[in-house]
Formats: C-alpha cells, structure tokens, sequence
C-alpha cells in the first residue's frame, strides 16, 4: 500500500521557497513509511495525515492568492491577530495555526458544502483521537490504516477537481508577466506558486488562446511540447 500511498505526492509541490521548506515533506515522508514497515501504523497515519495537511493549506493559499478579497472575507471570526497574520504572511504552512477543523471551510471558495466538507471532518477527528495519549490504539491492522490513506487521497482528488479555476487563473497570469523564457516560467510556477505534479497536468486544459496570454506564440509552443511530454502520457 505504499506505493499507492505516494500518490499523495504528486498533489504536493515540486519545489520550495526555502530549503527548510524542502526538507520538510521528505521528513514525513520517511516517518510516514519507517512506521508503516515497522507495524506502527497508529504513528505512520499521522504523518501521512501531516502530509494530507500540507495540500490543504497549499491549495487554500492558491485559492487567497487568486481570490484574495473573498479569502478575507473568509477569515471574519478568526481574529484580528489571526487575520493579520494570515493576509501579510509570506508562506503557506501560516495556515497550520488556524483550527484544523474550521480551515476545511475555505474550500467554500471552490464550491464545496456543508456536506461535503462534513465528510472530510471525520479525517480531522480520527487524527485528534489518535494524537492523544487516552490509552487507544486505533490502527491495529495495515487494513485499518490502508483504508483512512485511500479516504484521504479521496478527499485529495475531490478538492484538485475543483482548483482547476484557481490554477489556471495563476497560470494565466504567470505567463501573462513572463517574456520567451521557459525556464524561468517554470521557476516562478513550481517554486513561487507552489505548483505540484497535479497541477501542471491540470494546466494541459488551459486555453492557450485566450486573450490573458495573446503574443507569447514561441513561450506556449515550449510549454505544451514540455508539458505534453511530461504529463499527457503519465498514465499510459
């Protein structure tokens, strides 16, 4: 089930800001997996949770930064403190001061409901079960444990669904700003935007000849071989 487990990687940035940054999901990464191997499996779900946590807050951060009035809007009874913090903050793992719980509502943003969301709680709640020392042991079985990892790669795939607007409307605007060079467009995508494997495969879809990107014939023609390459025969 590990294999299946690292598709959750994919939904997760390619690149960093910072080198703290980068060493941080392969420090869970190897936490997560050490405690599988070795049966721990109560200690493995909460560092897969730990990663599960990190989409969360990247793709909320995506969405403020496409949608920055409507983000604001979402943080009313949070707090001025809290507020401030997360409007002038220059990193997305900000958003892990917020309850775990209420952030879910963010993706209202995107068009989930109550319902939906509701639904997802119950990964939060399993994770604060298990993070307490109340004498349980939740996840006695790889089975248990395999079955809360597809629940949240479910939940992963749903929320990427939905981000499509959000992604190519920073896709737009990155190649709106950027002049013939790839490498740079591809820089200022996956390091400063945070873009993962998942969202660049998303970005296949993006309407290349809408007006956001008129004139950038040589940087497009780069970008669709590239990605093409990369991402259209993934799966084949």
């Amino acid at each position: 089930m590990i294999e299946d487990a690292q598709a959750i990687l994919d939904y997760l940035p390619s690149y960093y800001c910072t080198e703290k940054e980068q060493e941080y999901l392969p420090f869970l990464w190897d936490a997560f997996v050490c405690n599988y191997e070795n049966k721990k499996y109560q200690f493995s779900f909460l560092a897969y949770h730990m990663s599960f946590m990190m989409f969360v807050y990247f793709s909320i951060w995506k969405i403020k930064s496409v949608r920055p009035d409507c983000f604001q809007k979402a943080l009313i009874g949070f707090g001025k403190d809290i507020e401030n913090k997360l409007l002038n903050s220059g990193t997305p793992f900000s958003l892990s001061e917020l309850n775990e719980r209420s952030i879910l509502r963010f993706f209202k943003l995107i068009g989930f409901d109550n319902g939906q969301i509701g639904q997802w709680h119950k990964i939060i709640d399993q994770r604060n079960d298990v993070a307490h020392s109340n004498g349980n042991i939740f996840f006695e079985s790889q089975e248990q444990l395999d079955e809360k990892i597809t629940q949240i790669l479910d939940c992963v795939a749903q929320i990427q669904n939905n981000m499509k607007e959000v992604l190519f409307a920073i896709f737009a605007r990155v190649l709106s700003e950027e002049e013939e060079n790839f490498e740079h467009f591809q820089e200022v995508l996956l390091r400063q935007n945070y873009f993962s494997q998942q969202d660049m495969k998303m970005c296949l879809e993006f309407n290349f000849n809408s007006l956001a990107v008129h004139g950038k014939k040589k940087l497009i023609g780069q970008i669709k071989k590239q990605y093409v390459e990369a991402y259209n025969n993934e799966d084949e």
